[in-house]
Parts: C-alpha cells; sequence; structure tokens
C-alpha cells in the first residue's frame, strides 16, 4: 500500500495505475475481437448440427452464451471515453480525500455498468456450470454442500464489490465487513473453478469406467468420455489462471492486476464459446 499523505508517492502510483488501466483496455478489445470471431464460428457449427440433438439443455446454453456476448458488448462499449480519460496524465481530478484518482473512476455512471455486468456474467457462468451439475447429481445433492456454499459465498462477496463501488470512501459506514468479504473474491472464484472442473470431471470419468467395464464403450466415431474432459479442464485453466494471477497481484497491491481484471469478462465469452466448439466440432 502506498502512502496516501505524500503526494509523489499518490502521482507515481495513479500514473502507473492509469497506464495499465489503458493495456487493459486495448488488451480487452483484441480478446474482445478474437471472441466475436470465436462466436460466429461457434453459430456456424451449431446451426449445422443435426435437430435430433438440439436438447433443452443445449438449447439453453445456446441463449446464455448469446446474451454474454450482448453484455460483453456493453462492457466493453460503455467504458470507453473512460478508459481513454485514464490514460490521460493529469487529465483527472479528485472529488473525494484520500482517494487515487484512478480509485475515483469509480464514481462514473459507465464504471457502475461495468461493475453490474461483470456480476452478472459472473452469476451467469456459475449458473450454466453448477447447476446442471447439482441436477445431475439429483439425491446426492447433499453430498455437495461444499459446492453450494462455495457458490453462495461468492454471491455475497460479488455483492460486496457493488456495495464498494456505491459506497467507495474507506470511512464510510459498512465498508470495513464488505472489505473483508470483497477480499475473498479471487480464493472463492478459484476455489469453485476447482471444485466445479474436478466435480465434472470425475462424473465423466467414473461414467466412462462404467461403460467399459459394461462392455459399452466403443473407440469408434463421436466425441470420447475422456476427450471431453480434456477439454473441460483446457478451457477451465483461462479462467482459472486468471484468476490465480489476479488474486496473487491483488494482494500485492500491483498496478498490474488492472490488466487482468480488464480482460476478464471476454475471457469468461471466450471460454464457454470454446466449450460449444470443441463439443459440436
Amino acid at each position: 500500500m502506498i502512502d496516501v499523505t505524500d503526494p509523489a508517492a499518490v502521482k507515481a502510483r495513479d500514473k502507473a495505475d492509469q497506464w495499465h488501466v489503458l493495456l487493459s483496455f486495448w488488451l480487452g478489445g483484441i480478446i474482445y475481437g478474437f471472441y466475436i470471431i470465436l462466436f460466429i464460428l461457434s453459430v456456424r457449427i451449431t446451426m449445422r448440427t443435426k435437430r435430433s440433438q438440439w436438447t433443452f439443455s443445449a438449447m439453453i446454453f445456446f441463449v446464455a452464451t448469446f446474451v454474454m456476448l450482448v453484455l460483453t458488448t456493453i462492457y466493453m462499449d460503455a467504458p470507453i471515453s473512460l478508459r481513454l480519460q485514464s490514460g490521460l496524465d493529469g487529465g483527472l481530478r479528485w472529488t473525494a480525500p484520500n482517494i487515487l484518482p484512478t480509485e475515483d473512476l469509480v464514481t462514473t455512471w459507465d464504471s457502475y455498468t461495468n461493475v453490474v455486468i461483470m456480476n452478472i456474467l459472473t452469476w451467469l457462468a456459475d449458473a450454466l456450470v453448477i447447476l446442471p451439475l447439482l441436477h445431475r447429481m439429483g439425491a446426492k445433492l447433499l453430498g455437495y454442500r461444499p459446492l453450494i456454499i462455495d457458490f453462495i459465498t461468492q454471491f455475497q462477496c460479488l455483492n460486496c464489490s457493488l456495495f464498494a463501488r456505491v459506497v467507495p470512501t474507506p470511512n464510510s459506514p459498512g465498508i470495513q465487513p464488505s472489505s473483508s468479504l470483497l477480499n475473498m473474491v479471487y480464493p472463492i472464484n478459484i476455489t469453485q473453478s476447482l471444485l466445479t472442473t474436478g466435480l465434472i470431471t470425475f462424473k465423466i470419468w467414473r461414467q466412462y469406467i462404467l461403460s467399459r467395464s459394461a462392455g459399452l464403450y466403443a473407440g469408434g466415431s463421436g466425441t470420447g468420455l475422456l476427450t471431453i474432459i480434456r477439454i473441460i479442464v483446457e478451457s477451465a485453466m483461462i479462467f482459472a489462471l486468471q484468476q490465480l494471477l489476479l488474486c496473487v497481484l491483488y494482494y500485492v497491491d500491483s498496478p498490474a492486476q488492472y490488466i487482468f481484471h480488464g480482460t476478464m469478462v471476454p475471457s469468461i465469452g471466450v471460454v464457454f464459446v470454446l466449450l460449444a466448439i470443441r463439443a459440436y466440432s
């Protein structure tokens, strides 16, 4: 943490923060362009899929990925003026005591929009992964209480991130309890990613073993269960590694955290589009 009473330290840190925010904006734009290309490709592949393969869950997944695209587009377009302004040295002014200019950006309407969209996308992504998993477990639901507790805790942490944006002043009532939960966001995300990926992988692997034992497995055409496991693990690693880097950079209070934070939303879309492409290819 920097000494906010030292004007030179504040100015140096703010300059570093602003340039990292600007860099994250351009990197996010590149990932978003890659996301658009992948989404168009996934739509083409999906449209060529036989109607008999269009199950209810597949339709829900397709609609959810489209909603993700719309929200990501709004997320990338809304803060253009904010991101460009953040790269202008001395272009921002303080409106609250002991608040860095970069931190004061959270008082703008487009920043509120970004936080809301990021939370909605995170909840949507969690729902797409967790709810089908819990549905398939059926009667074994109580056996996965850690996953349910983890999801609820993450929900509360993300709510605190909204509260921190609405009340950005450190001395505001209730900010300390919310800050404690807010500091848990990245560890909770990493834990949830590992839990869900591990449970899904175990479920598929167990089904694979049972199929082989019953003599139902054939190494012919189609997507094998082990291939599905590889697809899920490889796709989940994108989000997990990003969250791990964010966690480290956040706790060491490095300006580089803005780079990964600004690219997280389009990365979420890329993960699910890759899942769709590789599943239907």
